[in-house]
């Protein structure tokens, strides 16, 4: 007789067995999204044009 805590415990087990096997396959790793808060040179533009 198994209880259901064991039987959950092994179905997220084998869960994150498959989603490690996906990102090996597919050698991807986490997605970060980054916030771009504008290129280097707008910066330095925006800088020189405002001196006047």
């Amino acid at each position: 007789e198994m209880r259901w805590d064991n039987s959950a415990w092994r179905l997220i087990q084998h869960l994150e067995f498959l989603r490690e096997r996906i990102e090996r396959v597919t050698h991807r790793g986490p997605v970060f999204k980054r916030e771009k808060e504008g290129s280097v040179y707008e910066k330095k533009n925006s800088q020189l044009l405002n001196m006047e």
